[in-house]
C-alpha cells in the first residue's frame, strides 16, 4: 500500500477497512496514529513486511450492517487471502441515539460473524474537530479499542511505531 495524506502511519500495526464511504476510518486513524493506518476500503497485501492485521469498520446502521454481514460472508468463504488476519469489526455509532431495536438485533447477529466487535459511541467533539490523542484522553471506548489492537498485534502500547 502507498501512504496517503493523513492516512496514517505508511506501516500500521493494524490496518482499518472502511466497509462503505464514511464509516469512520479517518477519524480513527486520527485517534490512533501510531497503531493504525487507512487501508482506503481496500484489503492490504499481508507481504512484504506490511502488517497482515485488519479491522472492518462501518457504521452502526442498517447499510453499514450489510456491508458488514457481506464481509463476514466473503471471509468465511475464502475469499479473504490467507494472508490477512481479521481481528474484527468495529462499528460507528451514526447517531448521537440509540439504535432502534431492529438496528441493535442486527447488530448482535452481524458482530456474532467476527473474532471481536467493538462499538464507538456518538462523540459529538469529533464532529467539529479531529480527535487529537496527545492533547489529553480518548473516550474510554477508543482507549479499550487502542489497548485491545495492540495487545493482538503484539505493540507493546499504542504509542509505539
Amino acid at each position: 500500500m502507498q501512504p496517503w495524506p493523513d492516512a496514517g502511519h505508511s506501516n500500521p500495526w493494524v490496518w482499518l477497512v472502511g466497509l462503505h464511504g464514511g464509516a469512520g476510518v479517518s477519524t480513527l486513524v486520527h485517534a490512533m496514529p501510531r497503531l493504525a493506518g487507512d487501508a482506503r476500503r481496500q484489503l492490504p497485501a499481508g507481504g512484504g513486511g506490511q502488517s497482515p492485521f485488519v479491522v472492518v469498520v462501518a457504521r452502526n446502521h442498517s447499510d453499514g450492517l450489510v456491508h458488514a454481514q457481506d464481509f463476514a460472508r466473503q471471509a468465511i468463504t475464502g475469499l479473504i487471502p490467507a494472508s490477512i488476519s481479521v481481528l474484527g469489526l468495529v462499528l460507528v455509532a451514526d447517531a448521537p441515539v440509540r439504535p432502534d431495536s431492529a438496528v441493535r438485533q442486527f447488530t448482535k447477529v452481524v458482530s456474532r460473524a467476527y473474532p471481536r466487535a467493538w462499538q464507538i459511541p456518538w462523540i459529538t467533539e469529533w464532529r467539529s474537530a479531529r480527535p487529537d490523542p496527545t492533547a489529553g484522553p480518548l473516550p474510554a471506548p477508543v482507549t479499550r479499542l487502542a489497548q485491545d489492537l495492540a495487545q493482538l498485534t503484539g505493540c507493546a502500547t499504542s504509542s509505539q511505531r
